[in-house]
């Protein structure tokens, strides 16, 4: 039967935490993208210099350790900034058409099970302008994949030998 989890036909699909996860099919819909083009089997590209991927997770994240493989389009190296619920990802200048894995620790101010991913760029890209290709998108950077671990269980308190004696002997 219905539980009721999938009431609302544009819901996107979880990521599962550990899971590499391809930034394409149910996971990445249309109502939930700003300035990207539709997704391809392998991710999705945005179309200006400032785009907004909604990718939903399967837990609450406070803090979590954050992969994410992307490219820029391109003729020369350019600045690309992304970043996750405000905070800062990457910031660096990138070769095009080179795919680059970055990972990072983000700490998030409020427990959230939502990441907004906000990539800037410089420049945009004609292929078909460029290349004599006939895809005559304008390509800016293209999100491949997002995995994620969650750091938010607190770990288990370090308790000393000496702490325990002493505890025992004011018992």
């Amino acid at each position: 039967g219905n539980d009721g989890a999938n009431w609302w036909p544009f819901q996107a699909q979880r990521i599962r935490a550990g899971i590499e996860q391809v930034l394409a099919g149910p996971v990445v819909l249309s109502n939930r993208q700003r300035n990207f083009h539709p997704a391809e089997s392998d991710g999705v590209w945005s179309l200006s210099t400032d785009a907004t991927l909604h990718v939903w997770v399967r837990e609450s994240l406070s803090v979590a350790r954050i992969r994410i493989k992307f490219q820029a389009a391109g003729q020369h190296e350019q600045f690309v900034q992304i970043t996750l619920n405000g905070e800062s990802f990457f910031s660096g200048c990138v070769q095009p058409w080179r795919l680059r894995t970055i990972e990072r620790r983000m700490h998030f101010l409020h427990p959230t099970d939502s990441l907004f991913i906000r990539v800037k760029c410089g420049a945009v890209f004609n292929p078909s302008a460029h290349a004599g290709t006939s895809d005559a998108r304008n390509l800016a950077v293209f999100l491949s994949t997002l995995t994620y671990f969650n750091c938010t269980t607190p770990a288990v308190e370090d308790v000393s030998v000496e702490d325990m004696r002493t505890h025992r002997q004011r018992a």
